[in-house]
């Protein structure tokens, strides 16, 4: 994998985990549904990014 392919998923990777730390923290905030279905998206897209940068990973690295 080239450096700037790694650094882009290392960059999506941290995304992932902000993401996620966003809607830990706003699910347990928010104080009507709307928010709580927002943040549950939020998780849910950063759960399925999550999955695919790792795979994306994977593949790189068994290249090397």
């Amino acid at each position: 994998m080239t450096t700037k392919e790694s650094s882009n998923i290392e960059k999506t990777l941290k995304l992932v985990d902000d993401l996620k730390d966003l809607a830990d923290k706003g699910q347990s905030e928010s104080k009507d549904y709307g928010c709580a279905m927002l943040y549950g998206v939020i998780r849910d897209c950063a759960y399925k990014i999550g999955g695919y940068a790792a795979r994306e990973q994977s593949v790189h690295k068994g290249r090397v």
